[in-house]
């Protein structure tokens, strides 16, 4: 609308301009999602991360309002109760610099896209990479490569992620840089699961004399090859222990 007697166009007080993106992933951008999920009878929430991949990143629409970012939807049929959509989540993607960790809204999650909307600035963060959880479960380590030593330990897994895990094993233990072989059960029906890893560091020993056992934390090769059944895993374990937690309460 012009008044009469001025020239040019007015600007609508109801669409300030857009704010910038600042730090956001790229489109491709590898993330994983941590997503809240609320069930009946517990006051603690239940913590899930999921990884997806950045198709699409939309700026804002006004200087109020949140970056969209879309992403491929991920498979969450196992959880007990759908993601809370009213609670905060974020997504984390790796940077040159560092892990970044976005506080985010999730929208609809039956799409085959889901859409998330900033709830706040991106900041970098000091964390692991993948979830982790305590869990026992016998192992076999094997020894691959030229320089094998000892080539088998009967081991015991004492804390499992995507990424890897913390296995004790007795006697004289691979070294660190050594390669190996975790294979352990993933069913209850005996089905294994064969892991190719790093020893990364000694973490320790448990017992003495003979019974000596020596803590290897262990980083797989290729994370993303398991990462789905070991996903389902650690957050199956960590339902398990809650319900323990929450039946010794009652």
């Amino acid at each position: 609308m012009r008044l009469p007697g001025r020239g040019g166009a007015t600007k609508s007080r109801d669409t300030p301009a857009a704010a910038p993106l600042g730090d956001v992933p790229d489109r491709a951008t590898k993330v994983y999602v941590r997503i809240t999920i609320r069930t009946a009878g517990s006051r603690d929430d239940l913590i899930l991360e999921v990884p997806s991949t950045v198709s699409e990143v939309q700026p804002p629409l006004t200087s109020r309002s949140g970056v969209r970012i879309m992403i491929s939807a991920s498979d969450v049929s196992f959880l007990p109760a759908p993601p809370d959509l009213t609670a905060e989540h974020a997504l984390i993607w790796t940077t040159p610099t560092g892990q970044m960790e976005m506080p985010v809204h999730l929208s609809d999650i039956d799409e085959p896209q889901w859409i998330l909307t900033s709830a706040g600035p991106a900041r970098r963060v000091q964390r692991r990479q993948f979830a982790r959880t305590a869990i026992h479960l016998a192992a076999d380590v094997v020894a691959v490569g030229p320089d094998r030593g000892q080539a088998h330990w009967s081991g015991l897994i004492i804390d499992l992620s995507e990424g890897g895990v913390r296995v004790l094993v007795p006697g004289v233990p691979p070294p660190p840089g050594a390669r190996i072989v975790v294979t352990f059960p993933i069913t209850e029906a005996g089905e294994l699961l064969d892991c190719p890893g790093v020893v990364i560091r000694h973490v320790g020993t448990t017992g003495g004399g003979e019974e000596e056992r020596t803590a290897l934390a262990v980083r797989f090769e290729d994370p993303e090859e398991h990462g789905d059944t070991i996903r389902k895993m650690v957050f199956a374990e960590q339902l398990r222990l809650r319900q323990t937690r929450l039946d010794h309460e009652i």
